[in-house]
């Protein structure tokens, strides 16, 4: 008798971590499951001491998703320390994000559009800086122009 059915949304302990993913097929004759993962691209057979079923919308998915949550510091909290120095809600929002997809890069299973997604909000972020910059120096020659006259 299968504890699990197959599309039940289970975490596995992979690799001394719990990975998110679903049941996908059972073997009773060996009682293990066909676990595959949602965001590192795991696809094996499990038994079940190394699974547990997870709630669709789990508070720990929503709190502390297992991409986010690599170190021993989270994700978040590196942004929170991070943004708080950009007066601009705008670039300090860009800048959050490239945090976030580098830091989840490497776990999420798409490193390369990850990457291309970080490196779009740094030059994002680089070119609101720029302007806010240029109207600054713009205002700075303006005042000296008014000085002399």
């Amino acid at each position: 008798m299968s504890v699990f059915k197959i599309g039940d949304k289970v975490e596995a302990w992979i690799d001394d971590r719990w990975n998110s993913g679903k049941i996908t097929d059972f073997d009773e004759t060996a009682k293990a499951y066909y676990f595959e993962a949602d965001d590192c691209g795991y696809i094996r057979w499990i038994g079940l001491r190394d699974l547990r079923k997870v709630e669709f919308g789990s508070l720990e998915q929503v709190n502390h998703p297992d991409r986010y949550n690599h170190g021993k510091i989270e994700v978040i909290d590196i942004i929170e320390s991070t943004v708080v120095g950009y007066k601009d809600p705008f670039i300090g929002f860009n800048l959050g994000n490239v945090v976030k997809y580098v830091a989840r890069a490497p776990f999420k299973g798409k490193l390369i559009q990850d990457l291309k997604k970080a490196r779009w909000y740094l030059d994002r972020a680089i070119k609101q800086i720029e302007a806010k910059e240029e109207i600054k120096s713009m205002g700075d020659k303006a005042d000296e122009a008014a000085k002399k006259v």
